[in-house]
């Protein structure tokens, strides 16, 4: 298991938890999911299917935007990511 997976994981049992951007790149990243972000307020996640997901990038991450990251993660890869 991967740290990006062991990161996924921890992020799905604590999704009020101290997250950062890079948290959430690391994991798109290992996913296969483009990111950009160029200093702006958002960072957008953008899968190979062509789907789009743009995140504030306040710290910390409010927990509704890491359930909506979780879900785009796991439609990004197709299944249900343990």
């Amino acid at each position: 298991m991967t740290r990006a997976e062991k990161r996924l994981g921890a992020i799905r049992r604590n999704p009020r938890g101290d997250w950062q951007l890079d948290d959430l790149k690391a994991v798109a990243a290992r996913h296969h999911v483009l990111v950009r972000h160029d200093g702006s307020s958002h960072a957008v996640f953008r899968s190979a299917q062509g789907a789009m997901l743009t995140i504030p990038a306040r710290r910390p991450i409010k927990s509704v935007y890491i359930k909506l990251f979780i879900s785009f993660i796991e439609a990004a890869h197709g299944e249900e990511i343990e």
